[in-house]
């Protein structure tokens, strides 16, 4: 686990390089309750395969917000970013991301998931996510 750095993140991208499949990573949000304001706290998590897994924990600054790094990562559709997300999208929206971000290619096809739509698509909608 490790506080969001250069170093931090450029740890990160050398695990993604690494991967025999495609890359992807896990990303949660804390603290994303006001719209227009950074979240209080990002969690990305990847396979790493010297130790098993790696986890950066970024604090956004309010004023200035998502790292350039995390940004970065955000827009690469060539690792896959997976989110349980709620139904008002809260983290993805957190993130600067489109409310509709993991529905834009099909609920298996783009590079966000968001794994509750990924339920609803394997068993069937059902009235709450």
């Amino acid at each position: 686990m490790l506080e969001s750095s250069p170093d931090a993140w450029r740890e990160m991208a050398a695990a993604l390089r690494e991967c025999a499949q495609q890359p992807i990573v896990g990303i949660d949000v804390e603290g994303n309750q006001c719209k227009g304001l950074a979240p209080v706290l990002v969690q990305v998590a990847c396979r790493d395969g010297d130790s098993g897994g790696l986890v950066i924990l970024e604090a956004p600054d309010r004023d200035v917000g998502l790292s350039a790094q995390l940004q970065h990562l955000l827009g690469d559709t060539r690792v896959v970013k997976v989110f349980i997300d709620g139904p008002a999208n809260a983290d993805m929206t957190a993130l600067g991301l489109p409310p509709n971000a993991a529905e834009a290619d099909g609920a298996l096809g783009g590079h966000i998931i968001d794994l509750e739509l990924v339920a609803n698509a394997l068993a069937g909608f059902s009235a709450v996510r």
